[in-house]
């Protein structure tokens, strides 16, 4: 028969308690940069017509903009109209995620 104390019980708990929220980005408060934000994709809405630059919010600032997993910047039509101005709606996007770290 195995005995468990509720010491060992409560400690345990405490260390579960303690890593859950401290999970990737809660204790981390360093900056990120562009070298680490994701590279863009490009998305095609079919009922829109239009090509998305769509680039996944990383994990530490999605409690920053409310939960967003990815955000979302029209490109155009046509796949070159995407990869024209794929750089500008990336960099739009990633000047959004630099303010909401400065701000936080």
């Amino acid at each position: 028969m195995v005995t468990i104390s509720v010491t060992s019980i409560v400690t345990s708990f405490k260390v579960f308690i303690k890593f859950y929220f401290t999970l990737g980005n809660m204790a981390d408060d360093s900056i990120l940069t562009v070298d680490d934000y994701p590279e863009p994709r490009p998305l095609y809405l079919k009922s829109r017509n239009r090509y998305i630059v769509c680039v996944s919010v990383p994990s530490r600032l999605k409690h920053l903009l409310g939960g967003q997993t990815d955000i979302r910047r029209t490109a155009g039509k046509t796949l070159e109209d995407y990869e024209r101005v794929k750089r500008s709606k990336t960099n739009e996007i990633y000047a959004l995620f630099d303010k909401v770290q400065e701000a936080r």
